[in-house]
């Protein structure tokens, strides 16, 4: 079995830490381990943490008992989970019954620039459970920024001190592939690779961010054979609970085209528009002078899609085809 993974089956959290990468992503099937087994990490080695959710609902929501992901591993080591508010948008995480000891705190990614003068220096590690929201949840603007800018407010000047950098652990289901985390740290196109090749790790020392798939766990294949998945079998919902697959990404229009016979029509950012006939294409690769030019930047990408309205039916029509699903999600964030 591999290493990625405990002879029980579930994800082996010392073999993903032992890396020491400041940014670890962890996307898997349901029930593969990765919340509890990470929390479960934090308490025996006796880490502090603040365990984020997207947001502030969410977050109250997992502040109650019945409803904390924390408390069934504090049961589970024979201790006692409570919660007590600390400000309007975050609680201390408590455990044991006398003297309980602060395991750390609890926060939201859409209201944690709210938390002026939060002393965050003493967390080890920044849990972010469910960072890929499903289809149906709303998006956050500019919530690559924000985890960004969260990363920063939590780190500080730790480096500069001369301690190691905070380690950020971030979990989800394989919801979609146009996670705005992914985009903002530049890995959508990792992930997208690694998912067409069956790659399981990613580790990129210089950056600093390790990124492993949970495509063969033991766990996911036990339960498959399972009722809500045989009633479910060969559906999107199945293949993302259980292969690990974004199976609710519609892949059909990304393809790499040659571009003769396409005319450039304009510069996006880092991408090229052509068109032919009815349908545009959006590629990485420049093949003559653009007309206009739109720098990657809001004022420019919002000149963009004001001087272009009809790109958004070009979209639902689709009648434009991309080079990778990453320019896709580039160009559709502008407009869904």
């Amino acid at each position: 079995m591999s290493n990625l993974y405990l002879p029980s089956g579930y994800i082996n959290c010392d073999y993903v830490l032992s890396y020491r990468l400041p940014v670890t992503i962890i996307i898997g099937g349901r029930g593969t381990g990765k919340t509890f087994g990470m929390l479960d990490w934090c308490i025996e080695h006796d880490r502090s943490i603040i365990f984020m959710r997207r947001t502030q609902g969410q977050t109250d929501l997992i502040n109650k008992p019945e409803f904390s992901p924390i408390n069934p591993v504090a049961v589970h080591r024979g201790l006692r989970c409570t919660t007590k508010p600390i400000s309007k948008y975050n609680s201390g995480i408590y455990l044991g019954d006398e003297d309980p000891r602060l395991l750390g705190f609890t926060a939201a990614l859409s209201t944690f620039s709210n938390l002026r003068g939060f002393d965050a220096s003493r967390v080890d590690l920044l849990i972010y459970d469910e960072f890929i929201p499903e289809k149906h949840e709303r998006p956050i603007k500019g919530e690559g920024d924000a985890f960004l800018n969260v990363y920063e407010t939590v780190n500080r000047n730790r480096e500069l001190q001369g301690r190691p950098p905070l380690q950020a652990v971030l979990l989800s289901n394989a919801n979609r592939l146009d996670s705005p985390i992914l985009a903002a740290l530049d890995l959508v196109k990792v992930v997208d690779r690694m998912t067409k090749k069956g790659q399981q790790e990613y580790i990129n020392h210089q950056s600093g961010i390790g990124v492993f798939l949970l495509m063969d766990s033991p766990i996911s294949a036990a339960k498959g054979d399972t009722q809500i998945y045989r009633l479910t079998a060969g559906t999107q919902f199945a293949k993302m609970s259980l292969s690990n697959a974004f199976a609710y990404d519609d892949m059909s229009d990304v393809r790499s085209l040659p571009l003769t016979g396409w005319k450039l029509l304009a510069q996006l950012g880092p991408y090229y528009i052509y068109r032919k006939d009815k349908h545009w294409y959006i590629s990485a690769h420049c093949s003559g002078s653009p007309k206009r030019i739109y720098e990657n930047t809001d004022i420019d990408l919002r000149k963009f899609a004001r001087d272009n309205p009809s790109c958004y039916s070009r979209i639902l029509s689709h009648k434009i085809f991309y080079e990778s699903f990453e320019a896709k999600t580039f160009l559709t964030s502008l407009y869904i």
